[in-house]
């Protein structure tokens, strides 16, 4: 028997700032029944002394402190040390509504789920809240290959987790970014019911300075992201095919992935990159996105839209052009788009 019905996992690095407001906000669940795992991750910024305060508070706190590994390797300590039933993540800056648990816990039971994936707000001071579009699912279980809304989701903190579906996958080390990709990837395709709902459970942060955010960083160290992205991809195609027996199955889900990867991680980093002035940079990252485009089939590509399928099938995979022609063009595309982006803005409006 589990000793809690939830065990929640926070990995926290230098959030002094915030911290104290994502721990009430724990704390004022209607579940009461939860361990909280807080794993600092080597702050040096007092963040760990309030934690120490917490938990001569509280006797369901398991404090860690371990030196500073980034958040794959905390998360990796609090599912070792997990006891709950069922495993819900949070990050240390982010803020929960006070039937979060309740609500997950209750629905993961009645509808049999080994993950459910709920709603999501983004906000920035806390009070004012705004959903995230892409995060907002109609009720109903879902089946991967199928039902692919839900690889527009996948971090892992607006999710509940059976434990014993997930005992044994753990978080990459050594990747900053989309690291959470491959774990949720091989947890979804290992859960035997998979289930969605639109009712929200998580407040995401969006902080005011973007580089203190590990997933807002997209927009200042665009260069690091895509390398991270480019060895993410590879990971996850790996699972896919280890997971999958029917390879039209896997490759359906490849497709989506794939889609969802280039939308969201790959050209907003590629669009910073080639607009720049760096040719340096340029000549690294069209090294790395080579690296994806030759390893995909023309199907995923030909989903991707006009510009972009251009830009990787008829530039990237163009053993006639040189790099520096690829660059120049991929540059001139990258405006082209911005500007057709600008114009059909317009036009809605």
């Amino acid at each position: 028997m589990s000793s809690y019905k939830i065990s929640v996992i926070v990995p926290v690095y230098n959030v002094k700032e915030y911290i104290d407001e994502t721990i009430k906000s724990i704390y004022n669940q209607t579940l009461k029944d939860f361990e909280l795992i807080l794993i600092d991750d080597g702050s040096t910024d007092g963040t760990y002394e309030m934690l120490k305060e917490y938990e001569s508070k509280h006797n369901n706190i398991k404090l860690i402190k371990q030196e500073n590994s980034g958040p794959s390797k905390a998360r990796n300590v609090g599912l070792k040390e997990a006891e709950g039933e069922y495993i819900i993540f949070v990050d240390s800056d982010d803020l929960l509504p006070t039937d979060s648990f309740e609500f997950r816990y209750n629905l993961a039971k009645e509808k049999n789920a080994d993950v459910i994936v709920c709603g999501t707000e983004k906000t920035t001071d806390g009070i004012e809240r705004k959903p995230i579009a892409r995060h907002m699912f109609n009720d109903g279980y879902r089946v991967l290959g199928k039902d692919n809304d839900i690889l527009w989701a996948l971090g892992p903190c607006n999710k509940i987790f059976k434990r014993e579906t997930i005992e044994g996958i753990f978080f990459p080390l050594n990747i900053y970014y989309a690291e959470d990709q491959v774990f949720m990837m091989e947890a979804f395709l290992k859960a035997n019911k998979l289930y969605a709902t639109k009712h929200v459970v998580y407040y995401y942060r969006m902080r005011k300075n973007p580089g203190e955010s590990l997933t807002q960083q997209i927009s200042v160290n665009a260069t690091k992201i895509l390398k991270q992205v480019c060895t993410v991809w590879k990971m996850v195609s790996k699972i896919i095919d280890e997971n999958t027996s029917n390879r039209n199955l896997a490759n359906s889900i490849k497709v989506n992935y794939f889609y969802r990867l280039m939308i969201i991680d790959v050209w907003p980093s590629l669009d910073r990159i080639f607009r720049g002035k760096d040719e340096i940079t340029k000549n690294e990252s069209l090294n790395e996105i080579n690296s994806i485009v030759s390893d995909v089939t023309d199907e995923q590509l030909k989903n991707l839209g006009r510009i972009k399928r251009f830009a990787f099938e008829k530039i990237v995979k163009n053993s006639k052009l040189t790099g520096t022609k690829k660059i120049k063009k991929i540059r001139n595309l990258m405006f082209m788009y911005k500007s057709v982006v600008k114009a059909k803005s317009l036009v809605r409006l």
